[in-house]
């Protein structure tokens, strides 16, 4: 009986592996992460030799930082009153509050 309850104590214990999500969105950020490791590397490698400054000087940012440019056609209207510069649609729907307010004044 001795020998039993010996042979029990020296195996090693039962170990139970964490379940498949947690694995697999662990998974999924080291993954991230040592794609990221490889672009910084990358970025590291043309810092280093100069090429980022030529990249820059071939691919340059719009001159006010934009990512994107915008469609004139898109900028909504407006006009100018000496130095102010005012929003057609904006100066509409306040004079249309206005007028509307002022009747409403008149009729009581």
């Amino acid at each position: 009986m001795a020998t039993v309850f010996q042979d029990v104590m020296n195996k090693a214990p039962a170990t139970v592996q964490a379940g498949g999500l947690w694995d697999s969105i662990n998974g999924g950020l080291n993954d991230a992460l040592n794609m990221w490791g490889k672009v910084e590397q990358i970025k590291g490698a043309k810092a280093s030799t100069g090429q980022d400054i030529i990249q820059a000087r071939v691919s340059p940012e719009l001159a006010n930082g934009a990512a994107i440019t915008v469609d004139q056609a898109l900028v909504s209207p407006s006009f100018q009153v000496g130095s102010v510069k005012m929003n057609k649609n904006l100066i509409y729907a306040t004079a249309g509050i206005l007028l509307t307010l002022f009747a409403l004044k008149r009729v009581r």
